[in-house]
């Protein structure tokens, strides 16, 4: 009877400390297609395989009914390994289900907009300038994720110390700034889940910084470029 009314106590404890809604969850398998889609258009790697991701190490304040349940402490993120694009099995962060199916192509996008240096912050906010900039349809889109999920966040006023610093850090660069070279690491703060993580065996996915090169007669070489625009432009029209 005791083991009984502790596993129903555990349940309980654990659905109340639930932040997600199972109600508009999206799993990975309903738009895969899409993913590598997006993925490939925005110029990614096609050898890239996709994957659920496993769950991580996470930081971030936990509220009591967390720390009572013993969740909290670990999440699927997106990450990038040297031959494989890990993405949560499902999503369900937002009430929207439209919401959680566009984080999951914003995520495409911003995987093969990244560039692994090793400063995650700093990464991820140039890897989000570069997906707009090939998916500018899909910039509303984004803009109303980075809303929801900024919603979301504590407000840094209510942290002390590193944390407040590294949280202030993290939703600017969400709000399309980076004014400060402080470097943050992932499991200093929350999930920030329209961002993408990476190992340190992934090499740099290209190097889209670089000067374009010029032809002989002056003008850009724009073939490959022409032909990303195009899939970039079919794979919107397609969403």
């Amino acid at each position: 009877m005791e083991e009984l009314i502790g596993r129903w106590w555990h349940n309980a404890v654990t659905r109340l400390a639930q932040t997600s809604h199972p109600q508009a969850e999206v799993l990975l398998n309903e738009v895969q297609k899409s993913i590598g889609l997006m993925f490939r258009a925005g110029g990614g790697a096609a050898t890239l395989r996709l994957a659920p991701a496993s769950d991580q190490h996470i930081g971030g304040q936990r509220n009591w009914l967390q720390k009572v349940a013993g969740t909290g402490e670990r999440a699927a993120t997106a990450r990038l390994e040297p031959d494989v694009l890990a993405l949560p099995a499902s999503i369900s962060l937002f009430s929207d289900r439209q919401l959680n199916r566009d984080l999951y192509l914003w995520l495409a996008i911003q995987s093969a907009s990244f560039e692994h240096t090793g400063d995650w912050v700093t990464d991820n906010h140039l890897a989000t300038q570069r997906g707009l900039r090939n998916f500018p349809g899909f910039s509303s889109r984004h803009q109303r994720l980075s809303e929801a999920h900024l919603n979301q966040r504590i407000d840094h006023s209510r942290l002390r110390g590193e944390s407040a610093i590294s949280e202030s850090i993290v939703q600017d660069a969400l709000r399309g700034q980076r004014n400060t070279p402080r470097r943050v690491h992932a499991t200093e703060v929350a999930p920030v889940w329209l961002w993408v993580g990476a190992s340190n065996e992934v090499a740099l996915m290209g190097n889209r910084s670089a000067p374009e090169k010029s032809t002989n007669d002056g003008r850009r070489p724009n073939s490959a470029e022409d032909q990303q625009r195009r899939r970039t432009q079919r794979t919107q029209e397609g969403q």
